[in-house]
């Protein structure tokens, strides 16, 4: 099976770059979604017989080469599709794999979501597991989540305060918080911090259609050398996966820059996923990501590519930045 995912995965990078509206692209997507998939469609199931008259709606990953942050968004906009009908949500990250899944128990669960985040609706699987209709989320009906066009629209709706309601209900767990806020006291001193998030990798290199465009590491070096002329910032907190990027900035601005761990990629294989080659262990990759996340949240000011990494840091602070850049780029085609 292994395998032929991989295959898969290199028909789908290949016939991407070809546009997903062509009548090839269709065909074969709908093939394999026949073929491979008929588990994940959206079905109503009836585990036991509690509560007859509410709906239960358990929201799974969408597949095992989305990362942490754009299963965090679709699992919100799946939050506000149930609570727009009323549907109690749960989210299950353990009967379908997302990538951070393990198979081992972390923190009291199996459960990959909840190594990371609290339940929407503080449920456990026992209490599904006895309900009479349970809605689960799939491939084909409204909850399915649609391609996003413009920031703008994206950026606004998570702003909002309907997002911001879910934001609460799914706190991170608070041992990681209480980890990212130890990192913030050893790391970022008394003075002004500037957060600055790249992405790189296989973002950059397979250009996904319709996403942002990310900034050039000289584009980035230039809006930070404004940041440094205009504020009196003292520490810079680094966010990439991208080790020559973290390194080249090491290297112009000195021991200013420091990222919260030392998890980069150090050698990347052109026209592949990343999380194809990753080796290391996916709970401590997810939860590194996501402290970086948090310490980007503490900071004064902030320089980003556009990116649901950014999106996530800026969303969960309390107050605005003092000052903030994102690369408006356009979108890959």
């Amino acid at each position: 099976m292994e395998t032929i995912r991989r295959a898969k995965r290199r028909i789908a990078v290949s016939l991407g770059k070809q546009g997903t509206d062509s009548r090839l692209y269709r065909t074969v997507n709908a093939l394999n979604l026949f073929f491979f998939h008929r588990d994940d469609r959206m079905q109503l199931i009836h585990y036991g017989n509690e509560d007859p008259d509410r709906t239960y709606y358990v929201i799974r990953p969408s597949s095992t080469a989305e990362g942490l942050l754009s299963s965090y968004f679709t699992v919100v906009d799946h939050i506000r599709w149930a609570l727009d009908r009323q549907y109690v949500p749960y989210v299950d990250f353990e009967s379908k794999r997302c990538q951070y899944y393990t198979g081992r128990e972390i923190n009291g669960t199996v459960n990959a979501w909840e190594y990371y985040f609290e339940q929407p609706a503080g449920l456990t699987k026992t209490q599904i597991a006895k309900k009479k209709n349970v809605l689960l989320s799939g491939i084909e009906k409204g909850a399915q989540q649609k391609t996003k066009t413009k920031f703008e629209s994206s950026f606004e709706r998570y702003k909002g305060e309907a997002c911001r309601k879910i934001y609460e209900s799914i706190p991170v767990r608070q041992e990681i918080q209480a980890e990212a806020e130890r990192k913030v006291r050893e790391l970022f001193g008394p003075g002004p911090v500037l957060g600055v998030l790249l992405r790189g990798t296989d973002y950059v290199a397979l250009k996904p259609k319709g996403h942002p465009i990310q900034p050039t590491l000289e584009t980035a070096e230039e809006k930070i050398d404004e940041f440094l002329a205009k504020y009196p910032i003292e520490r810079i907190c680094v966010v990439t996966e991208e080790y020559a990027y973290f390194e080249a900035l090491k290297q112009k601005y000195g021991d200013r820059v420091f990222s919260s761990d030392d998890d980069f990629v150090r050698e990347y294989k052109p026209g592949t996923y990343i999380s194809d080659t990753m080796t290391d262990d996916p709970y401590q990759r997810g939860k590194n990501y996501l402290i970086r996340l948090l310490l980007l949240a503490q900071c004064d000011y902030f320089v980003s590519g556009i990116t649901n990494g950014s999106l996530f840091a800026y969303c969960n602070r309390k107050q605005e930045y003092k000052d903030c850049f994102w690369f408006d780029l356009g979108l890959y085609e």
